[in-house]
């Protein structure tokens, strides 16, 4: 039998965004708005819930902002944290994604370990706030190719974007 114990540990929460939006229709619009925000790394497009988006990309060059615009976890007062539990007298660690923010999808996540070895902590140990951060910045980056609800581009890739930003272009000249 589990038993909850009173430790929740919690990332620290991301500061709202303040970063340069733009309306781009065209793949010439966005990197003309992207050239003018000064070669931002990343660009975020949010999908409403049906998978339409008002082709509104936000750009940045820190990954925590970013990711604080494609999770929009402060928006909805979300946050990623870990409880300890004792289970046949031991401690045992659970994660989950307070709020209305997580799918089922994220959750699964947080307990695969490839996740944390990417942030280079134990999924088996008391974690801090700091580590509960990068652990959701690093699920940002899972997210961000696995996902329907935002795209990211990141443009520290060499050519990385290339391929989507042509992909574009083609769709609109059918």
């Amino acid at each position: 039998m589990k038993k909850q114990l009173g430790n929740v540990i919690s990332d620290i929460p991301s500061p709202v965004p303040s970063i340069e939006s733009a309306r781009c229709a065209t793949p010439d619009e966005f990197l003309a708005h992207r050239t003018s925000f000064g070669n931002t790394t990343y660009a975020i497009k949010i999908y409403d819930e049906s998978g339409v988006t008002d082709e509104i990309w936000h750009f940045s060059n820190d990954l925590q902002e970013a990711a604080a615009v494609g999770l929009r976890w402060h928006e909805r007062n979300c946050a990623l944290e870990q409880y300890a539990e004792e289970q046949e007298g031991k401690i045992v660690y659970g994660y989950r994604v307070r709020g209305n923010c997580d799918s089922g999808f994220m959750g699964d996540t947080l307990y695969q370990n490839w996740l944390w070895e990417a942030v280079g902590a134990d999924i088996n140990e008391v974690a801090t706030p700091e580590i509960m951060t990068r652990v959701r910045i690093e699920l940002f980056k899972f997210l961000s190719v696995h996902s329907t609800q935002f795209m990211l581009l990141d443009f520290s890739r060499p050519d990385g974007e290339s391929v989507y930003l042509q992909v574009w272009a083609d769709e609109l000249e059918w």
